[in-house]
């Protein structure tokens, strides 16, 4: 967002944003009950001029980001009398939890493409909490006025699934994702690192959510308890997160970010996973791993961002089910690499090019 931020105001374009809220649980369990009452005045002083803002814009071009912390209503708002380009963050355009993934099944869940109505009782609105019934009915109403809307699609199996749920006539730009990152990111890859590591097995890229595939990871790691296997989490993070103790001796928990240790785990392991379970665009950590690791392993899906890379021995897809995908992982560790890591991802990185997003709105409207 902070890159697109820029990009929009070079253009000429004006960003309006929610302030991004403190959370109030840590203040009450420090029992800074002061902080916590600033806290609220300054969430209700940004709500209204927040909705002061958009209230007043006509005959404006908008790109519009993230319906469910700006308002579903807002959005289909905006629509009667501005030009809106909706930039596709996640899957909240059909699914009610943003991330597709099955509640029960923890699979890549199609259901709803077709009607959100088809909503399974567990599935609950993410990840902000308003009423069910709302959210369905804000949905149907985007399916009416999505002929009047212009989706950027990150990629072209998300721009399948936007067809999918609105039609084939949809009006669609795909447009990548640049968060700005992997350019620097790109120029330190030879850098040297003061972090000491140990080198593992395995590695999870992600954050420690069931969508990202977290359960999945420890599941296929404690399966391969020869191999050591690392998370940047905590352990009772994860173990909130799939409702159960990890007892697995193979598996190193260590809460950091990618300047304190993730990236040098990543670089030294053997293979770095990145399973998320759901229909997944372009993520920034796929795009890591696969710029840093000896070789990546994703989850198959249907509609994910993963499909449209190459495979090879360095970029590898897994089936969804833990017990053979631990048969294929054993298989992976005890070969070498034999493909060329450098010409591999040259022609593997990036199957959608980003795009200014701005510079491409300016030229359609002119």
């Amino acid at each position: 967002m902070r890159n697109l931020m820029v990009q929009g105001e070079a253009a000429g374009f004006l960003t309006i944003s929610r302030r991004s809220p403190q959370p109030i649980g840590q203040m009450l369990n420090k029992r800074q009950y002061l902080r916590v009452a600033v806290e609220m005045g300054l969430r209700i002083a940004d709500n209204v001029q927040f909705a002061w803002k958009v209230k007043g814009l006509s005959h404006a071009v908008i790109v519009f980001v993230h319906p469910q912390t700006a308002g579903f209503a807002r959005l289909l708002n905006m629509v009667r009398k501005n030009q809106v380009y909706l930039y596709v963050m996640d899957n909240s355009f059909f699914c009610i939890k943003s991330y597709n993934l099955h509640p029960e099944l923890e699979v890549e869940c199609l259901r709803c493409v077709s009607s959100p109505r088809l909503a399974l009782p567990a599935c609950q609105p993410f990840p902000v909490k308003i009423e069910k019934s709302k959210n369905l009915e804000y949905l149907e109403r985007l399916e009416a006025i999505a002929h009047q809307i212009t989706f950027l699609a990150q990629n072209v199996s998300q721009a399948e699934l936007v067809r999918a749920r609105f039609g084939p006539d949809t009006k669609i730009r795909i447009v990548g994702l640049d968060t700005g990152e992997l350019e620097q990111e790109v120029r330190e890859r030879n850098s040297s690192s003061s972090q000491v590591i140990p080198r593992y097995d395995l590695v999870f890229h992600g954050a420690p959510q069931l969508a990202k595939g977290i359960r999945y990871f420890i599941e296929l790691s404690e399966l391969l308890e020869g191999y050591t296997a690392f998370i940047p989490s905590s352990r009772t993070q994860c173990e909130q997160v799939i409702g159960r103790a990890i007892t697995a001796n193979n598996i190193t928990f260590k809460e950091c970010t990618w300047e304190t240790g993730l990236k040098t785990a990543i670089q030294t392991s053997e293979l770095v996973l990145n399973p998320s379970l759901w229909s997944a665009p372009i993520e920034g950590a796929l795009q890591k791993s696969i710029f840093f690791a000896k070789r990546v392993a994703v989850v198959e899906t249907e509609f994910g961002y993963e499909k449209e890379f190459v495979s090879s021995d360095a970029f590898v897809r897994l089936p969804r089910n833990v017990q053979a995908a631990a048969v294929v992982v054993q298989k992976l560790l005890a070969s070498p690499v034999t493909t060329c890591a450098d010409e591999n991802k040259a022609g593997t990185i990036f199957p959608q090019v980003p795009v200014n997003i701005f510079e491409l709105i300016v030229r359609s409207e002119a």
